[in-house]
């Protein structure tokens, strides 16, 4: 009953903002009605604590659903994650490109999208042997991720020898420093590819590109266009960039 805007505003504010869209709330009111306790929790709430009350009721309740937060939120991150390299996994970067796309549609502000692939992965393995095959993929997942520092930034692995890093905020020139970044890191792993056709280290190709979101485009734009971009490098012999 507060003036303006009720509780059960506050609530709808709540969980449709994707940053606090996952927090518990409580609610604590004189209301006794049943239908107000059950709209509620249609809207999201976890727990109804009428008044008057008991204050060490409460902090237990409280309790409990920290705990309960808590264990779900490593659930989650389990279920986020790439088993091998512990960077988010390919669902997971489904869902940061969506929200990160629709954040930079509606405040007109540039996403970049790096693709990047292991050069002759498959014949890496084949020399070296699948152990040593999954030792690069973490080593390569690990410098990615020194070049991705910003709280916002995104790396995932989207595919078997196949990684992606997702910059919001980043125009096409800023993205051309990303992409050098990455080339530097991941030749200084300075790890031995005898088998390459073009080094005898491992080198990736990189696809990159920045837009600012509008109406008229989509997510799956942005990421066919660097995935094109990355068959490009590829194409143009491996070890190499190509930005848009």
């Amino acid at each position: 009953r507060m003036p303006q805007m009720d509780g059960y505003d506050v609530l709808r504010l709540v969980k449709s903002n994707p940053q606090f869209a996952d927090i518990p709330v409580i609610f604590v009111t004189g209301e006794n009605s049943t239908n107000d306790e059950l709209k509620g929790l249609q809207l999201g709430a976890v727990d109804y604590v009428r008044k008057p009350f008991r204050l060490p009721l409460v902090l237990a309740r409280v309790a409990l659903h920290i705990d309960l937060k808590r264990k779900n939120d490593i659930l989650e991150s389990l279920a986020s994650l790439d088993g091998l390299t512990g960077i988010y996994n390919r669902r997971k970067f489904d869902e940061c490109l969506e929200t990160s796309y629709q954040t930079a549609l509606r405040y007109s502000k540039p996403l970049g999208l790096i693709i990047l692939d292991i050069d002759y992965f498959k014949q890496y393995n084949d020399f070296y042997g699948h152990s040593l095959g999954d030792d690069c993929l973490k080593k390569v997942a690990g410098g990615i991720a020194t070049v991705a520092k910003r709280a916002t930034d995104v790396v995932a692995r989207v595919g078997g020898e196949e990684f992606a890093l997702l910059l919001p905020n980043v125009d096409k020139i800023q993205l051309q420093t990303v992409v050098d970044a990455l080339q530097v890191t991941i030749s200084e792993l300075a790890i031995p590819h005898e088998n390459s056709q073009i080094a005898e280290k491992v080198t990736v190709s990189i696809g990159a590109t920045s837009l600012t979101p509008n109406l008229q485009s989509d997510k799956d734009y942005l990421y066919s266009r660097a995935d094109e971009l990355l068959y490009e490098a590829k194409e143009n012999g491996r070890s190499t960039s190509r930005i848009d």
